[in-house]
């Protein structure tokens, strides 16, 4: 019998050292484990637009992060602070029969060929979609044989910079309509298939309010990278707000960064024949 009971004893002096053994183990890994955060807003200067740039900094952690992606959610807070997951049909750059999206504007052009937003019109959602990096790594193609750009890895102590949208001035002549363009940019990088195009309008203003909720993540991740920019009409411009753990870090004001832009004029290709 006490035989038994050292036995049992024993096997249970091993059975507890293995579990502090894996449980050291285990934080010690977390401990190594990459924790990201956003820095300030980026904003890149072009001819006929502006683009937002968020850089994701590698802030503590031995290891490196493989495989990062970045997530972007957009919603439209209705009532207070319930959400929509719908973007405002109003602002939505039409895409369901002529004059479509890809009828007036060139801008996602490829090859000659139009080629139109992702998201599906009239009920657009983004949910959780990713984002383009400025130096992806090879992660295959999909539509058009177009590569993806939506990985990259980020060293210790590193820095990776997600591109979020461009922001445009544009007349559409045939329409008498004078608005912002926001092509949201996806996994194709900046220049074909966005993920949504939105329109701000600057004849009147619109009263609604857009949240991005942007998120970086990877493999090593002891903490991922969170964000927001809200974008609303107030003082009779168009405002940009960046928030970064709830605090607001940037207000820009969209006539002050667009006023030296070139205009884009949208007319039907028919009549730009």
């Amino acid at each position: 019998m006490l035989d038994l009971i050292r036995a049992v004893i024993g096997l249970g002096g091993v059975v507890i050292g293995a579990v502090i053994g894996f449980a050291f183990s285990e934080v010690k890994e977390y401990i190594h484990k990459a924790v990201l955060s956003f820095t300030d807003i980026e904003l890149h200067d072009f001819r006929t637009s502006v683009r937002v740039i968020l850089p994701v900094v590698h802030e503590h952690g031995s290891l490196p992060v493989n495989n990062a992606s970045g997530y972007l959610t957009i919603y439209h807070p209705i009532l207070g602070h319930r959400k929509s997951e719908y973007l405002p049909k109003d602002i939505l750059m039409c895409k369901s029969k002529p004059p479509t999206c890809s009828f007036r504007c060139r801008l996602c052009d490829y090859m000659g060929t139009p080629r139109e937003y992702l998201a599906p019109y009239p009920q657009a959602k983004v949910l959780s979609e990713v984002l383009p990096w400025t130096v992806p790594l090879k992660a295959g193609e999909g539509l058009d044989n177009l590569p993806y750009k939506h990985l990259t890895n980020i060293p210790v102590n590193g820095i990776a910079k997600l591109v979020l949208f461009d922001i445009f001035k544009v007349e559409d002549i045939e329409n008498y309509e004078r608005f912002y363009l926001v092509k949201v940019h996806s996994e194709y990088g900046t220049e074909y298939y966005p993920r949504v195009c939105l329109k701000l309008p600057l004849n009147q203003k619109w009263k609604g309010e857009l949240v991005f909720e942007v998120k970086a993540s990877g493999e090593n991740i002891r903490k991922q990278a969170n964000a927001q920019i809200k974008i609303k009409y107030d003082n009779y411009d168009y405002v940009l707000e960046y928030h970064i753990k709830r605090k607001l870090k940037k207000k820009i004001y969209l006539g002050n960064i667009m006023n030296n832009k070139e205009n884009l004029y949208f007319r039907s290709r028919i009549a730009a024949i």
